[in-house]
């Protein structure tokens, strides 16, 4: 029994690190259901996030892992990434001054695929008062033809972009789908969730961003 405790209370541990991390460089409020579901990103990416110095905490099965050090502006990282047509995009031009959901997903992520409707929905209710990015991990070429294809025969509306070169999920330490983050108009995180979020969990969380303006 003691050692069952002691295991039990390092498993604690690593996730209270984990989240004080988190919290730490984001300073977000957490959103959506207590209950979350997330798939660990492939190696092919989460190289990209060491190579970039990223040295977050991963917690039990997966969440993201942010920078050490807080921007003194609160802005998140750049990046720049591709429209399926190959049309470049940088965060700055995705955001352009208006409140801004970031989602990061992939075909292969079920928990991703499970709530992307829940993200059309939001972009048919709200597309006009904030921008949406769906940016796809891209992290094979296979996947890249499965995003594309994906976009193609869904029949979902909202702009999906492609991290072809790993610099969206390595700029912002992202190791685990799918994660969603709200900017504001200064590219300045004001939620984040990791893990599957319900329909309601979102619209909820979308209503009170919106509703600060």
């Amino acid at each position: 029994m003691d050692k069952r405790a002691n295991v039990l209370k390092a498993l604690v541990g690593i996730g209270a690190l984990a989240l004080l991390i988190a919290g730490a460089w984001f300073g977000y409020r957490a959103i959506g259901d207590p209950a979350q579901s997330t798939a660990k990103l492939p190696a092919a990416a989460s190289a990209a996030a060491d190579e970039k110095g990223d040295d977050g905490s991963a917690g039990t099965r997966a969440d993201a892992n942010e920078k050490a050090e807080k921007p003194s502006s609160n802005k998140v990282p750049s990046f720049t990434v591709s429209e399926p047509s190959g049309e470049k995009r940088t965060l700055e031009s995705i955001v352009d001054g208006k409140y801004t959901l970031v989602n990061f997903w992939a075909t292969w992520c079920p928990y991703c695929v499970r709530e992307l409707g829940s993200f059309q929905a939001a972009y048919e209710r709200y597309g006009d008062r904030m921008n949406f990015a769906m940016v796809n991990a891209s992290d094979s070429p296979k996947e890249v033809n499965a995003a594309r294809a994906y976009v193609e025969k869904s029949g979902n509306t909202f702009p999906v972009y492609l991290d072809l070169a790993h610099e969206a999920f390595a700029n912002w330490g992202v190791r685990s789908l799918p994660m969603t983050v709200i900017l504001n108009g200064q590219g300045e995180p004001v939620a984040v969730h990791t893990g599957q979020i319900s329909e309601k969990a979102l619209m909820e969380k979308i209503e009170q961003v919106l509703g600060q303006e």
